[in-house]
């Protein structure tokens, strides 16, 4: 069970205000936490930098995130749903009467994917629904589905050619924020809620099963901030609350088995924990360079390797960004100070 250690302290009515100093560092920490607070275990929520002394704590990890490499396959998971597993990452698939939805990132075993899913159906896929890419991600579907109309949430920028050597085309469909799809009596959703894994993450919602495809946005162990992708830390934090406002019981992660709603939530705090830790070395004036073994994550359960992605890719970004976030946080508290009092304003 998650505990607060947050501390709340009240201005007696009709009392003097703090001086500016004071109210103008409030502002700033409430600035920089904006987005980060957790929300549904009633956790942090905009605290001041002299709550910063102590990171959230979200409890010893119930089961172990860590596992091995699912064996190819393909599962069912619900009715006229399945997973195909052991190919690089988890691919959903949806039977219907009219043809077949595909939704999962493709990568170099994209033609074992399709093979897997003749195993169960010899129904045309109709459509393929890409959940993001990064730049070393094949381009193209595999040669059964050329006839599939590709679906995905458009990037802000065009990505470089596929890893297969391919031009990266745009999808036949994109969105931007949300879009149904429907195919016989099936409906499927995909929402795009803002860049976190990368700029165009998207998840795909079964309704009428209570399944949900979360990709990369929801792993087993410590995220990998695709920052050179668009990703942000910030926008993956508000990813994660719009997903649990969706309606869903098991949501599927882009690698290892299903999660329930409750391992998505610990998942985002985890998360919020993760950024949380990382302002305490940036506040406490901690150089970039030399943060990142100070950075303590046992007890989320995420170990993480000098050599990781994490590590060599995430971390310089993620500091920098929230370095910004901070500026950014002055700048705005700076402009609510009253001149001719010395004072600043309650944000």
């Amino acid at each position: 069970m998650s505990r607060r250690r947050t501390e709340h302290r009240s201005r007696p009515a009709g009392g003097p205000r703090p001086p500016a100093a004071k109210w103008l560092a409030c502002a700033l920490g409430g600035a920089l936490l904006a987005g980060t607070g957790i929300t549904a275990g009633g956790q942090l929520a905009g605290a001041a930098p002299d709550a910063l002394d102590e990171a959230p704590f979200v409890g010893p990890p119930e089961a172990s995130w860590r596992f091995g490499p699912p064996a190819p396959g393909i599962e069912a998971l619900a009715q006229d749903l399945y997973v195909v597993t052991g190919h690089g990452s988890n691919v959903l698939v949806r039977v219907t009467p009219e043809g077949v939805i595909v939704a999962g990132e493709l990568n170099s075993q994209s033609e074992a994917v399709a093979s897997s899913i003749e195993i169960v159906t010899d129904r045309p896929v109709r459509y393929v629904v890409r959940t993001h890419r990064h730049g070393t991600e094949p381009a193209s579907v595999p040669a059964a589905w050329e006839g599939a109309t590709v679906v995905a949430s458009e990037p802000p920028a065009a990505r470089p050619p596929g890893g297969d050597g391919r031009p990266a085309a745009l999808p036949a469909l994109a969105f931007t924020r949300g879009l149904s799809l429907f195919l016989g009596a099936a409906e499927v959703r995909l929402r795009h809620f803002g860049p976190a894994h990368t700029d165009n993450d998207a998840v795909v919602l079964f309704p009428d099963l209570g399944v949900l495809y979360a990709g990369d946005l929801v792993v087993r162990g410590m995220p990998f901030i695709d920052f050179a992708a668009g990703g942000s830390s910030r926008g993956w934090v508000e990813t994660l609350d719009g997903i649990l406002a969706l309606d869903f019981e098991i949501a599927v992660p882009g690698s290892g088995p299903p999660l329930t709603r409750r391992e998505v939530q610990v998942f985002r705090d985890r998360f919020v924990t993760l950024r949380m830790r990382t302002m305490q070395l940036l506040y406490r004036g901690v150089a970039r360079e030399d943060a990142l073994p100070l950075l303590q994550t046992v007890d989320l359960d995420w170990p993480f390797a000098g050599g990781g992605q994490f590590a060599t890719r995430s971390f310089p970004a993620l500091y920098d960004q929230l370095a910004s976030e901070r500026d950014e946080a002055r700048e705005e508290a700076m402009a609510t100070a009253d001149p001719a009092s010395g004072e600043t304003e309650r944000p």
